[in-house]
């Protein structure tokens, strides 16, 4: 029989009719203590039956310096209010009962390299920038107590469209009620642009607006004089350039939109 010490002491975990036994599902760097228990007998009549003998204690620490641990299964959420992205993964069941350590790695477009952006023992993790962007690429990798790295979890990307893509609205109001009193750039994820240009032009191709922030907020009143603009249509055109997973594009922007007071 087999004994490994336990809480209480040692416990049977097994028996072998050879001279050998391995005991499995052990964790790493962890100290074991085993002793062994014979029964046997003699074939003379009149001796003791059965024979009972104990062998010493003996401990050592399982060292699996080769071993892989599993792969991590990862998910990732958008919070588009925040601009930031939400990491959580599961440490698959089937492996080994060892406490392990995650890196997180980012690539910041699907032809860059990924890079170890941090590690942590929980399952989660928040991943934001500054400025603030929620495109990039993820995976999760998983260490033992010796650093043993498992294989990439599965890649989880996320792009400018997880967002919605800037637009501009084709009315707006500016007689300062509170309500629609501003033209501006809309689009949930306009963190994401790293290039803005935008021209407005009355109807007989005057420039009454111009603006490189995406930011902007034209109230309707000429940039040249200050003053109110007639009411009509107005048209806009520029260059909107954006950060996404094949890197920087640009793309050209125009339209119309209309000017009521």
């Amino acid at each position: 029989m087999v004994y490994r010490q336990g809480p209480t002491g040692f416990d049977s975990i097994g028996y072998s009719n050879v001279p050998a036994y391995v005991d499995t599902g052990l964790k790493n760097g962890q100290e074991y203590c085993y002793k062994i228990r014979s029964i046997g007998q003699y074939t003379v009549p009149g001796l003791v039956f059965p024979i009972i003998n104990n062998s010493q204690e003996k401990c050592g620490i399982p060292m699996w310096t080769i071993f892989t641990p599993c792969s991590p299964a990862l998910t990732v959420g958008t919070n588009c209010e925040t601009f930031i992205n939400e990491l959580s993964w599961i440490y698959p069941d089937t492996c080994l009962d060892e406490d392990v350590v995650y890196y997180i790695y980012y690539a910041s477009n699907s032809s860059s390299d990924y890079i170890i952006l941090d590690s942590t023992v929980l399952d989660y993790y928040t991943f934001s920038t500054n400025p603030p962007s929620v495109v990039g690429c993820f995976a999760v990798t998983a260490l033992d107590s010796l650093w043993n790295e498992s294989n990439y979890s599965n890649l989880e990307c996320v792009d400018i469209n997880a967002c919605g893509r800037i637009w501009f609205p084709i009315v707006f109001t500016p007689n300062a009620d509170g309500y629609n009193d501003f033209f501006f750039a809309d689009s949930v994820n306009s963190v994401d642009i790293n290039k803005f240009r935008l021209t407005i032009f009355n109807r007989w191709g005057g420039i009454v607006y111009e603006t490189d922030d995406p930011y902007f907020k034209w109230d309707g009143r000429d940039q040249q004089n200050n003053k109110e603009c007639v009411p009509g249509t107005y048209f806009y055109e520029g260059t909107v350039g954006e950060f996404s997973l094949r890197g920087p594009v640009e793309r050209q922007v125009r339209g119309s939109l209309t000017l009521l007071r």
